[in-house]
């Protein structure tokens, strides 16, 4: 029991559990792209809120960006992402609200309990689906204390199972994380706490499972801060990537518990 204790208050003061409640504001843009992508020009923007209240952490993503083609054609992708996962991660619940064009063309919401090797999804949208989850995984905030926690210490990769929902009827991700050396910015952008003076720059790979390929679907290049803010990120598709930079950041009041 002691040593249990132990574990818990050394885990609890490392400075990768210090993730700290924040609303942060993004604006996207396009990064590079092939002629094969048809894409001349991204413009929008993200409003991401990360909220720890009394049994876990509440995020919510909300995404309105403009594509436009080659053909001056634009296509408008509005949507809104809402999470919760308990600070064990054995508990994650999701629900998305998606539009093209304001039509609706996703709509769904669903939960993982995980606590063994065997476990199944569940998403609810047009009726009830089930996805079993045969591998032990881990949901997002927790794989993002892990992996601040190998930066921390001086680990250069981590790799896990990750579930995150984001799509109907989907599974989970394996995937790999690159971490670099720490850096410093070469110039103070906010004047508040969240913003702190150094960085790690990571190279996030997600594959999946079901494709034998060693190509991930998509991968991220991130400056991942020590509280869990995230400054820049770039996110690289086949013909096109998407930056996101950090246009303002605040503090969030902590949910008081009794």
């Amino acid at each position: 029991m002691f040593k249990f204790l132990l574990l818990l208050l050394i885990l609890f003061g490392l400075p990768g559990y210090a993730l700290e409640s924040h609303h942060a504001n993004y604006i996207l843009s396009l990064y590079k792209s092939t002629p094969g992508s048809g894409i001349n020009e991204i413009d929008g923007k993200s409003s991401y809120i990360l909220r720890k209240n009394c049994n876990g952490w509440d995020t919510t993503d909300e995404l309105s960006v403009i594509f436009k083609s080659i053909d001056n054609v634009k296509s408008k992708l509005s949507s809104k992402w809402r999470t919760f996962e308990t600070f064990s991660g054995n508990s994650y619940q999701f629900d998305l609200d998606e539009e093209i064009n304001q039509k609706q063309t996703n709509q769904f919401f669903g939960y993982l309990n995980s606590s063994k090797k065997l476990n199944t999804a569940k998403y609810f949208s047009d009726k009830e689906y089930s996805v079993p989850i045969e591998t032990k995984i881990e949901f997002p905030m927790m794989q993002l204390q892990n992996i601040i926690l190998s930066a921390e210490a001086n680990k250069k990769i981590y790799s896990s199972n990750v579930f995150m929902g984001s799509e109907l009827l989907d599974s989970y991700r394996v995937v790999t994380v690159i971490i670099g050396k720490e850096k410093k910015y070469d110039k103070r952008i906010f004047q508040n706490d969240l913003f702190q003076g150094s960085y790690w720059p990571v190279s996030i790979a997600y594959f999946n499972p079901r494709q034998d390929t060693d190509k991930p679907d998509y991968t991220i290049k991130a400056k991942l801060q020590r509280n869990g803010v995230i400054t820049e990120y770039i996110i690289f598709y086949d013909d096109f990537s998407i930056i996101l930079n950090l246009s303002s950041i605040k503090g969030i009041n902590k949910k008081k518990c009794n």
